[in-house]
């Protein structure tokens, strides 16, 4: 998938957010809401322009935190 740069932008961005809500605040307390909101107040589709759901996105961090050969 290629993204625009204003997509790659966007994408970073509600990376960054989950990231440090998940951290602060857990896997379960964080909502797409939540990470929409700090990630710049973007509207929770926009998310799914990026990721499959909640559960997607926090696999990716994982990968980007800890890569693992399949």
């Amino acid at each position: 998938m290629s993204l625009t740069p204003k997509g790659e932008e966007a994408r970073s961005e509600i990376l960054n957010a989950a990231w440090k809500l998940f951290i602060t605040k857990g896997y379960a307390s964080t909502s797409l809401r939540d990470i929409a909101k700090a990630a710049g107040n973007r509207a929770v589709g926009g998310i799914y322009n990026h990721f499959a759901g909640k559960e997607a996105l926090f696999a990716e961090l994982l990968e980007m935190a800890a890569p693992v050969d399949e």
